[in-house]
């Protein structure tokens, strides 16, 4: 019997009833102590009467209020009246995707989006011990202001020390048995399909039917009969090939195959390393548009190793960051770059001799030999191009000529000056089209009777930044990331070759970035994220330390990122969302920024 409107349910009036489940009916309900309205699922008493459907009830309010995630529907409160327990949920106002669905296929970007939203808020499920194990269409909401949020954990499987017992809590329907079928046909995993044990891997394996339905608008799997559906599940090739017909790209592809394989050891080991692709593509491809059929296709690494660490509930608030840090430090030599057509190469840099303002004619070559120090140099930094060695007709602004005749994007340049027995060096790195200094850096000092000492000082730095700064598609504000040097940079690079693949190398690389460059904190993030990949939480705790000690000689963006992991690895969450939002607005705002 349905809840007529006006019925009090502790402090919460009943509004008008919104649907009806397996697992209790659903109405709107208004908070007059808070003042706010709210969605109340509340199970009848005859289910209240069975236990089983009891402990399955208590189970979902249980599992989402260890959440806390913003991907997951969250709770407020539970109690029990009357006989009818019930649970109180944020109201929720948009659509599910089925109903989005029934209006056509979505664009691939929006697609990549909601996955990856999913993805995140799985993975922290599954750090929690909770596998969904229902993943389907029906169970994602989109909200109207561009949310996701994962609905019905009504078969969850748990197990977690974090719950009321250590052992495994199956929310299975009354009266099942091993060797029973559970969740949505269409939705299944094999193994699910032939009754076994389902894990986070399977969780993978429903993500990507889902993408494929969000792609295509058709399901991956379905047949005229459900014998048929489970028995394509089971033998069937994955479809993933046809995505990139249908407005996809060759990487979404590759990651939707990863997803749909039949053997559970083959699929993304863990809902973290799928939301990692992701994200990595959705950063890849920010650029194009929404309705683009044919977007360029991108290369990103291949998916990596299993993340086997269970994590805060808060570090995945920093998933996003790894994607978005991972391509800015990647995209030189993993992607071609995406820019908007300008009148200049994006990957070209010209070097400017450096000018000679000593007054001694014997330095004046010290000039020429800087700039083709640094010219070398580049050539370690892949997919970057230099431009030629130019002889320049005396007049005008030396800079803005040298970037007309090469059309370089940029132009490094600098002057050496005599300060007492020394010789002063300083260098730019500049837009001379826009006037933008994109870094200055010095002064560095050598004696005059060997002015040549502090040049591999200053070469690291400037060619480091020139390369940090021809590897940041994502827009950081100027100055909001201490750029690194060069050997660093080149130490990170192997870093980020070897992460998702073999944490304890990119360990090693990060560790001798950070010895090079100890203010380098986006190799001290991916640092961090190594260790704790690899279980060392000591090891990952004491990263941060070493972050905080460098504490003063960060700008404030950076200062927002400690702040954040810090909080985030102390479980802190509201300090985590609150440096999430310094982070805002400080001027990071990219695509992952909500």
């Amino acid at each position: 019997m349905s809840l007529p409107p006006g019925t009090m349910l502790g402090s919460y009036r009943i509004i008008a009833a919104i649907g009806a489940g397996g697992m209790g009916d659903v109405y709107r309900a208004h908070d007059d102590r808070l003042g706010r309205d709210v969605a109340i699922k509340v199970l009848p008493p005859t289910f209240a009467e069975d236990p089983e459907r009891l402990r399955r009830f208590q189970q979902e309010a249980q599992v989402l209020a260890a959440l806390g995630h913003p991907d997951v529907v969250q709770v407020f409160d539970a109690g029990t009246q009357d006989g009818r327990p019930y649970l109180v949920m944020e109201l929720l106002s948009g659509q599910t995707l089925r109903q989005r669905l029934e209006e056509g296929r979505l664009p691939w970007r929006k697609a990549i989006e909601i996955a990856a939203s999913v993805a995140e808020g799985l993975a922290a499920a599954h750090a929690k011990g909770i596998t969904h194990r229902d993943l389907k269409p029906e169970n994602l909401f989109l909200t109207e202001h561009g949310r996701v949020k994962i609905l019905d954990f009504g078969l969850a499987k748990v197990k977690s020390p974090t719950f009321a017992t250590a052992t495994t809590i199956d929310t299975a329907p009354p009266g099942t048995m091993d060797g029973a079928i559970l969740g949505t046909v269409g939705y299944m995993a094999p193994e699910q399909v032939r009754g076994q044990a389902a894990d986070a891997r399977s969780d993978v394996f429903a993500l990507g039917c889902v993408i494929y339905e969000m792609v295509t608008g058709k399901p991956a799997f379905r047949r005229d009969t459900t014998v048929d559906t489970l028995s394509a599940i089971l033998r069937d090739p994955v479809p993933g090939s046809s995505l990139t017909g249908s407005g996809g790209t060759p990487e979404l592809d590759r990651i939707l195959d990863h997803c749909l394989e039949k053997a559970p050891d083959d699929r993304f080991q863990t809902m973290k390393d799928l939301a990692f692709n992701l994200l990595n593509l959705l950063g890849a491809v920010q650029g194009t548009s929404n309705s683009d059929p044919d977007p360029t296709p991108v290369k990103i690494p291949e998916p990596g190793a299993a993340v086997r660490a269970s994590r805060p509930r808060w570090l995945l608030l920093l998933s996003g960051l790894a994607g978005l840090s991972f391509l800015a430090f990647a995209g030189i030599w993993w992607a071609p770059w995406k820019a908007k057509p300008l009148p200049v190469d994006p990957l070209c840099v010209a070097i400017l001799p450096f000018e000679n303002r000593t007054g001694d004619p014997t330095l004046a070559n010290l000039g020429q030999q800087i700039a083709g120090q640094i010219r070398q140099d580049l050539q370690h930094v892949d997919n970057l191009k230099v431009a030629d060695d130019m002889v320049l007709v005396p007049g005008g602004d030396p800079a803005r000529k040298l970037q007309e005749a090469t059309l370089a994007r940029f132009v490094a340049k600098g002057a050496y000056y005599l300060v007492g027995s020394e010789v002063e060096f300083q260098a730019q790195l500049v837009a001379p089209d826009t006037g933008k200094v994109v870094f200055t850096g010095g002064p560095w000092r050598g004696p005059r009777t060997d002015p040549t000492r502090p040049l591999e000082d200053l070469r690291q730095v400037l060619v480091g930044a020139i390369a940090w700064t021809y590897t940041n598609p994502y827009r950081f504000p100027p100055g909001a990331v201490h750029p690194p040097r060069l050997d660093a940079f080149l130490e990170a690079r192997n870093g980020l070759k070897a992460f998702g693949r073999d944490y304890k190398a990119s360990v090693a690389a990060y560790e001798r970035a950070l010895a090079l460059d100890p203010d380098f904190l986006l190799a001290g993030l991916f640092n961090f994220y190594s260790h704790f990949n690899l279980g060392h939480f000591e090891e990952a705790a004491a990263t941060v330390a070493r972050m905080e000690a460098r504490y003063s000689h960060y700008s404030p963006v950076e200062r927002a990122l400690v702040r954040m992991l810090r909080a985030t690895t102390d479980g802190r969450g509201p300090e985590a969302l609150k440096a999430f939002d310094d982070l805002k607005a400080l001027g990071f705002d990219n695509y992952w920024v909500r």
